[in-house]
């Protein structure tokens, strides 16, 4: 959608990585993520997915949702060894449903404003792309994101993300419900889980 966007303001030779990686499989290695999700949905998102990193020299760009940030760790992780000049676009708006659409100029202004990704970036993309890829829940779900900097626009969404994920409790270290969960089940008393059966 915000490739399209971008034409409409005058950018030119725009790619767009349309994959969720929020469905499917996935990998914390990039090139076997690649096969799996070539596996999964076919040759074409393979395809896609190898142009997308051969391209990877230039403005990279996402919107705060979950979705697409797992799309910027996933190509910063796939290119962080090949040397490329990769810059970083922080877009105005776009994270959150209803939204509106960044303006055409707010677009050039960010797009001005890009910057070359840096050391830090590139080792938190590869640590939250890992976490992500972890077999278990619990490694997203435990990040420290007080101690990231590289992208704020991702708190809200993995935080919340994190919030209906099962929690390891205390010092049992057992499985327990996720915080959203726990809350639901403080709202009820007792009295409210009664109900009159008739027929």
């Amino acid at each position: 959608m915000l490739g399209g966007l971008l034409r409409v303001a005058g950018f030119e030779d725009v790619e767009d990585l349309v994959e969720n990686f929020a469905v499917g499989p996935w990998s914390a290695d990039p090139a076997t993520c690649a096969a799996l999700r070539r596996q999964h949905w076919g040759d074409a998102v393979g395809e896609h997915l190898g142009t997308v990193v051969a391209r990877a020299e230039g403005s990279l760009w996402a919107t705060p949702r979950g979705r697409d940030q797992l799309a910027v760790w996933w190509l910063l992780a796939s290119t962080r060894a090949r040397g490329l000049d990769r810059q970083l676009v922080a877009l105005p708006r776009g994270g959150e449903l209803g939204d509106p659409n960044p303006t055409a100029g707010e677009l050039r202004e960010a797009f001005a404003t890009a910057r070359r990704v840096d050391a830090q970036q590139d080792a938190e993309a590869e640590l939250l792309w890992s976490a992500y890829c972890a077999p278990m829940p619990a490694s997203i779900a435990a990040v420290d994101w007080s101690e990231l900097r590289a992208f704020p626009a991702a708190r809200g969404a993995f935080r919340g993300h994190a919030r209906m994920l099962p929690r390891l409790r205390g010092r049992s270290r057992r499985w327990g419900l996720s915080s959203i969960d726990a809350s639901i089940l403080r709202g009820y008393s007792r009295d409210a889980w009664r109900c009159r059966w008739t027929g």
